[in-house]
């Protein structure tokens, strides 16, 4: 007697929700995974990303989709100053590079910008052995050792309990990725556990944006073949109703390209005013009206700008799509 072949998944990717994750709850990120740390930051003075340095930090490095970067600035209780390195590594294999790397740029920041460094790692690859928590170099009586705080997110396969009573957003975004590492292969499990999700997000009391936000990096982990779509649709509104149905049009499963843009451009804004002071309104107002693909190209070309100067050329050299576009129709 033979057995239905469970039908294939599409390809999962874990960079973005995690830099969303980064981006939005970077604060309930560290509460729900690194405690001690949360507990000596001072949250009265705000976190500062800083994606100019980590850019140049990454620049030469491979890592590719498998890892996420996040480097920011916080202050602790005592007033000091730290920056802190996160890296998020998703691999469906060990690898042995690991380490090396996190030591690697965890070094290059301390000695290129003399601040202290704290490196933190999550890994999210469903290998339960593979738990690489240092770097160390011996040679020959000299021993270069880098120990760094270290999560696993599997470890939270035996927390189930403890990740549906818990009231951090966290709780809902480390069951996605699990869910997603749980139901790769296997279309009909992932429609199963990705209804159990989202019914359990609806009863959580969460509400307005932040339901609409859960419900959206949570469905970026748990992907669907763009066919079977519609059909989830249909039983989501069947199982949970209508206001789950509006939460999912609001969001939309293949877009929030206007989100990530207007985020895109905030970021951008912010790298651009640390580096040359305020901006006149009207060039920050050609910024944005920059689309999603010229904010991009403005993001890598900043970190090449030594001048002012420099960022008006770009500007005169790279207008507004819109204003192009106004410009062609009215000839």
């Amino acid at each position: 007697m033979s057995h239905a072949q469970p039908i294939p998944t599409p390809p999962d990717t874990f960079d973005e929700p995690w830099k969303l994750i980064l981006e939005h709850y970077f604060r309930d990120f560290l509460t729900f995974l690194f405690p001690t740390v949360a507990n000596a930051i001072d949250w009265s003075r705000p976190p500062e990303p800083m994606p100019t340095e980590l850019a140049r930090l990454t620049a030469t490095s491979s890592t590719g989709p498998r890892s996420v970067d996040w480097l920011v600035k916080v202050w602790l209780r005592d007033g000091t100053e730290r920056w802190l390195l996160i890296h998020i590594e998703i691999q469906s294999q060990p690898e042995a590079a690991f380490p090396y790397r996190l030591a690697m740029y965890h070094f290059h920041l301390r000695i290129t910008y003399a601040r202290p460094v704290l490196s933190l790692a999550v890994l999210g690859d469903d290998n339960p052995h593979w738990r690489p928590d240092r770097y160390v170099d011996d040679v020959l009586g000299l021993r270069l050792e880098l120990i760094y705080p270290m999560v696993k997110l599997v470890d939270f396969r035996e927390r189930e309990e403890e990740l549906r009573q818990s009231q951090n957003p966290m709780a809902v975004l480390v069951r996605a990725h699990l869910a997603t590492l749980d139901t790769r292969h296997d279309l009909e499990r992932r429609k199963a556990a990705k209804l159990a999700l989202f019914r359990d997000v609806l009863r959580s009391g969460y509400t307005g944006d932040e339901l609409r936000r859960l419900f959206s990096i949570a469905e970026r982990f748990l992907n669907l073949p763009r066919a079977d779509y519609e059909e989830f649709r249909a039983t989501i509104a069947t199982e949970l109703g209508a206001q789950a149905v509006d939460i999912m049009n609001s969001f939309e499963r293949y877009g929030l390209e206007q989100g990530v843009q207007q985020g895109q451009g905030n970021l951008t804004l912010r790298q651009l005013t640390r580096k040359f002071g305020v901006l006149p309104e009207d060039v920050t107002a050609q910024i944005r009206a920059l689309d999603s693909e010229q904010m991009l190209e403005l993001a890598e070309s900043l970190l090449d700008f030594t001048t002012f100067a420099d960022l008006t050329a770009w500007l005169v050299d790279n207008p507004p799509a819109s204003a192009t576009d106004a410009g062609d129709a009215g000839e």
